[in-house]
């Protein structure tokens, strides 16, 4: 009886002692991970805004921004940038900070209608004389149809675009920049590389903006990381080089943290890109999603990977019911046509002749899509009245 009871109360120190050990591994295995999470996040935005201006140079990208955590950054109010070395570019920003030769007011007037523009680069149009923005509103304007369609009502193109940045930051676009302007529908402006881009940060160092920056780094880039993978991290630390363990976790971390620009993850890439296009879709439902021609496209020669990975978004989101506008550019698609809708040899943004052409193309398939809307709406479309274009 003795001995039996000795047992049981060894046994019961046993399972206390292996408990206690587990208990005591698993809050190491926490207190570990919610150490390295904190670090990370807070030396990630260290290094992001040590690379940060303070100032810049008048008259150039750099000193045009000022930065912002969640969209990279924005366009300084009322600016002015001007050159015409290697080929001519122009362009000036308004109180509200946008690349626009006009003033507006935050909320729109009872005859306006908005048509916002979401997108990088090549909607900015910060290396042209010209915005492809603004053609689209001065043809919609001109034409009797569209007026007809919305109500004799002017319609103002706002542009929101920002140079440098990925779809990753497309939907932090519309909530803080496009959402306070009563927009009426969105365009959002895709170039395939788009998909592939990290976040992107510049600019100016506005007060209190490392802890914003924390805050996203930890919500936006060590959020990929599987902090609750099962799997002996402490132990592998431990004593991983006499075992062979290898960590789970730290190429993980190591493939957050990567500087480089573009995601090595196409899975990745098309995940932040999906989670985005909701976003942006939660608050525009009726959002335009255009695929904007580069020089590989009207080639022949897409960039094998870009396209790769804007085909697997494709396929994830069909709700975006993505227009590719290389179907509606102009042909022939010779050579010499093609150098001249692009800054060529400099540079392989549109030139000012590429960007009419594609305000011209935009025009046309609002004017499409609002002309084949109205017939649809119609009881008896052979009665509709429609103004001509």
């Amino acid at each position: 009886m003795a001995v039996s009871s000795r047992v049981r109360i060894w046994f019961s120190n046993a399972v206390l002692v292996c408990a206690s050990a587990a208990i005591g591994y698993v809050a190491t295995e926490v207190a570990w991970r919610v150490y390295l999470h904190d670090k990370l996040a807070d030396g990630v935005s260290a290094q992001i805004m040590s690379h940060l201006r303070t100032d810049g140079p008048d008259g150039t990208l750099s000193g045009a921004s000022v930065f912002d955590a969640r969209t990279g950054h924005r366009y300084l109010p009322n600016i002015s940038v001007e050159h015409s070395d290697p080929f001519p570019v122009s362009w000036r920003t308004n109180r509200h900070g946008h690349v626009a030769d006009s003033e507006y007011d935050l909320s729109p007037a009872r005859d306006e209608f908005r048509i916002g523009l979401v997108g990088d680069s090549f909607t900015a149009n910060v290396t042209n004389s010209i915005r492809w923005g603004d053609v689209l509103q001065r043809k919609l304007n001109d034409s009797p149809f569209w007026r007809g369609a919305v109500g004799e009502k002017r319609t103002i193109v706002i542009n929101f675009g920002l140079d440098g940045i990925g779809l990753v930051q497309f939907d932090d676009v519309v909530e803080e920049l496009v959402l306070p302007f009563s927009i009426d529908l969105l365009l959002v402006n895709v170039i395939r590389n788009d998909v592939l881009r990290r976040p992107y940060y510049r600019g100016q160092k506005p007060p209190d903006s490392e802890d914003a920056l924390r805050a996203y780094v930890a919500e936006n880039i060590l959020a990929s990381v599987p902090w609750y993978i099962v799997y002996p991290e402490v132990l592998v630390i431990a004593v991983g080089r006499w075992t062979g363990l290898q960590s789970r976790l730290r190429p993980k971390i190591e493939e957050a943290l990567r500087g480089e620009r573009f995601y090595n993850d196409v899975d990745q890439a098309v995940k932040v890109g999906r989670d985005a296009i909701g976003t942006i879709r939660h608050h525009f439902p009726d959002a335009i999603f255009l695929v904007h021609p580069e020089i590989g496209d009207l080639r022949g020669i897409p960039d094998e990977l870009d396209k790769h990975a804007f085909e697997k978004l494709a396929d994830a989101t069909p709700e975006a019911k993505w227009i590719d506008m290389s179907d509606r550019w102009p042909r022939p698609w010779s050579e010499a046509n093609i150098r001249s809708w692009f800054n060529l040899p400099h540079d392989h943004h549109n030139s000012d002749r590429g960007l009419e052409v594609y305000g011209g193309i935009v025009a046309e398939l609002l004017i499409e899509r609002f002309r084949d809307r109205r017939v649809s709406e119609c009881a008896k479309p052979a009665e509709c009245s429609q103004p001509r274009q």
